[in-house]
């Protein structure tokens, strides 16, 4: 169940604030932070680090500690790496080629606006050009923003099941996205960026308005070297919690709403409800059909006599009366039976003694 956008980063800025600034941790995140810049730079390998990062925030938020070699274990074996590798390569593949399939498009409307505003004399066609390519621009990048949304639970997925194929992950992300998390997963990603935007967009300003305002170029010198370090400083502080508590929260949602593979692979396909019908009777509303059933119920007017329930008059006696009689026939056929089984062990010994 998705819990929403500000629980999942509140969780999230809480457990970073717990991890990053006690034990080490800043230290762990910053040697993990370096590692993975370049690892991302290499072809094909730098798929793992999409897992680890998820890796690295769920032992943050189960353990309440960071760490850098236990995060590469979501990828350790030779399955789950080759179903990382390749499903990651083919949502890139994706993106690319829709985005690129848009682009072209946005190249001929470019052009198209080029040549009428040419053969109208206009003095900057390119303008018109321009305002013909725009939305097929816009369409391009909102489209490769679409893929990295629908597929962003495949690391999730990867790490949190043994044996998965790339194909049953892709499913099983887009299956989850389209349910629910789109807008949840989109703030947990965008709210920290932003933040960090903002937060180097003010110290430009500052610096712009230390360039403005200071005219000997000793002093700007040293105001703007002094600056930059102390911007540079507190941004190295804050930053790693933003990130580390957007990482925190994509992943709890990711545990709230994804779908397993797995599961999906058994569904029944090929089934297809077209048209149904239902049994005919009245629905006015549920009120309405619980008081005709139990509170103003008609009483049945042909109701016959002989189902109506008529109580017993002539009841068996339950114990008889004793008599003496009944007891001396009852003795007698004691005797007898005794007799018969005496008569029967006789001819046995006979018998016996024949023999």
């Amino acid at each position: 169940m998705n819990r929403g956008f500000k629980y999942y980063f509140g969780n999230g800025m809480r457990t970073a604030a717990k991890v990053l600034y006690s034990g080490g941790g800043y230290l762990k995140y910053l040697l993990y932070y370096f590692a993975s810049a370049i690892g991302r730079l290499i072809p094909f390998f730098g798929a793992i680090f999409w897992v680890s990062d998820i890796r690295r925030a769920k032992i943050a938020k189960r353990e309440g500690t960071l760490t850098v070699t236990r995060a590469f274990g979501g990828v350790d074996g030779g399955n789950k790496f080759g179903a990382t590798v390749l499903s990651v390569t083919l949502v890139i593949l994706i993106a690319l080629g829709g985005a690129a399939a848009l682009c072209a498009l946005a190249y001929g409307f470019w052009l198209f606006g080029y040549l009428l505003g040419a053969s109208a004399a206009m003095t900057r066609p390119e303008i018109l050009a321009a305002v013909f390519a725009l939305p097929c621009l816009a369409g391009a990048v909102l489209f490769a923003l679409g893929v990295g949304i629908m597929f962003a639970p495949v690391p999730y997925i990867v790490d949190s099941n043994k044996k998965v194929s790339a194909t049953a992950v892709m499913v099983a992300a887009t299956e989850t996205m389209r349910r629910s998390g789109k807008f949840a997963y989109f703030l947990s990603v965008f709210v920290p960026v932003l933040v960090k935007a903002a937060y180097l967009a003010a110290a430009y300003g500052v610096l712009y308005a230390i360039v403005q305002l200071v005219s000997s170029p000793v002093l700007l010198l040293i105001l703007c070297a002094v600056w930059i370090l102390i911007a540079l400083a507190v941004f190295a502080a804050f930053a790693p919690l933003f990130t580390l508590a957007g990482d925190i929260a994509v992943t709890e949602l990711f545990e709230d709403i994804s779908l397993d593979p797995s599961a999906l692979e058994n569904r029944t396909k090929g089934v297809f409800v077209l048209k149904a019908h239902g049994c005919g009777a009245e629905m006015n509303g549920l009120d309405g059909d619980l008081n005709r059933l139990f509170d103003s119920a008609p009483e049945p007017q042909d109701r016959k006599e002989d189902v109506r329930y008529v109580p017993p008059t002539d009841y068996e006696p339950k114990m008889g009366v004793f008599r003496e009689n009944d007891v001396a026939e009852n003795e007698g056929s004691a005797e007898s039976a005794e007799s018969a089984e005496g008569v029967e062990i006789t001819e046995q010994d006979r018998n016996g003694q024949v023999e």
